[in-house]
């Protein structure tokens, strides 16, 4: 789960990035594109440039609503990974005391005293699993699900909308 936030995150953080990098050219682009246009005249140029232009401003408005989309993901599901995460961190502390607990009842056997003190710390240990059954049955479903409501496309997957859509000359 901390991999899928981590690479949900790296994703937005690569987006917000691209957007900064290229949002200076952008702006002088978007705000020449009459200019340019105007320029070249009525010819077959201008309205294929025209194209471009319109391409590229909903490249971008595209890259800037996925940006938010991630964004707002992250902090929709942050609470959520935050509780989800301290009942794992809960869960795996008793179980990591419970084999220190077990370790040291080793090794099996000896004299009767030693084994009924044994078999009472198996049972006790069993008890207490039991009871703790329901938390982590619970626990486990609740990080399936959150889980499936991740997003299923990779790191590489917003970028793949940044390509140039058409042919021709490049700015």
């Amino acid at each position: 789960m901390l991999v899928s936030n981590s690479k949900t995150f790296s994703v937005l953080q690569d987006i917000q990035a691209e957007i900064d990098a290229h949002n200076d050219i952008y702006k002088s682009v978007d705000g020449n594109k009459s200019k340019m246009v105007k320029a070249l005249g009525n010819s077959e140029e201008a309205v294929f440039l025209q194209h471009r232009l319109d391409d590229m401003n909903q490249r971008w408005s595209d890259l800037k609503a996925k940006s938010a989309n991630i964004r707002a993901h992250l902090e929709a599901s942050a609470e959520r990974w935050s509780r989800l995460l301290g009942l794992l961190e809960e869960l795996w502390r008793w179980i990591c005391t419970k084999d220190e607990e077990l370790a040291k009842q080793m090794p099996v056997g000896g004299d009767v005293p030693t084994l009924l003190q044994q078999q009472n710390h198996c049972m006790t240990l069993c008890s207490e699993l039991k009871e703790r059954e329901h938390l982590v049955i619970s626990t486990l479903d609740q990080a399936r699900m959150f889980l499936a409501d991740q997003p299923i496309e990779g790191p590489g997957e917003p970028r793949k909308n940044l390509q140039p859509k058409t042919g021709g000359f490049m700015f």
